[in-house]
């Protein structure tokens, strides 16, 4: 994971990116699938996350 846009206690709304990953050299953004707020991000920045795997929990 490269980098957290939206920190633990954000405010997002569908569509805001929450977290920033890079692979091949290009960066993609993982989006709010719903408004709410960030309760929980699982990764730390700077590691590798699997196919699968829960990223963020947004309430």
């Amino acid at each position: 994971m490269l980098r957290i846009e939206k920190p633990v206690g954000s405010h997002v709304k569908t569509g805001d990116a929450i977290l920033v990953f890079e692979s091949m050299k290009m960066e993609t953004a993982i989006t709010a699938t719903h408004d709410g707020v960030v309760a929980e991000i699982r990764v730390a920045q700077g590691t590798l996350v699997q196919a699968g795997q829960t990223l963020a929990i947004i309430r």
